[in-house]
Parts: structure tokens; C-alpha cells; sequence
């Protein structure tokens, strides 16, 4: 995408591109951010007391997971606007 910037968004990031209003066996993301596998994505935010493991959201299920950081799960990168 032309940017060299890229990060992963931290769990209040993640949270903010959630959508309540969906039922839960709906992908619980709004729809200006859905795009291909929105089911869970990783963040950057650590787990406080094990550091190999990093919170994510499972859109699908409206809610935040923890998982080793070496599981296969999506990301959803994001960058910083001047």
C-alpha cells in the first residue's frame, strides 16, 4: 500500500472497528473494515504476565482472546495519519 509505517493496532484499536449493533453469529466488525478473513485479528497488545502471548478480537464472537503469539491468526495492520 505504498507506506512502510505499518503496525499492528493495540486491543482498544482492534475494539474501536467492532460493531454491536451486529448479532454475534454475524461478524461483529462494521462494514467499512470488513474485508476477507475478519473472524479474528491479532494486536499488539501483550498479555501482562506472559509476554509470548498477545490479546486479539474475535469478531465473531464480540469478544478479545488471548493466544501465543505463534498461532496462526489474521492481522489487521494500521498506521498513523499525520
Amino acid at each position: 500500500a505504498d507506506y512502510s509505517d505499518w503496525r499492528l493496532p493495540t486491543i482498544n484499536e482492534l475494539y474501536s472497528i467492532g460493531d454491536r449493533d451486529k448479532p454475534l453469529d454475524d461478524v461483529a466488525i462494521k462494514d467499512a473494515f470488513a474485508f476477507s478473513d475478519t473472524s479474528t485479528s491479532w494486536s499488539s497488545t501483550e498479555k501482562s504476565d506472559n509476554t509470548d502471548e498477545a490479546y486479539g478480537v474475535e469478531f465473531s464472537l464480540g469478544r478479545d482472546k488471548i493466544n501465543a503469539k505463534t498461532d496462526d491468526k489474521s492481522y489487521r495492520c494500521v498506521r498513523d495519519i499525520p
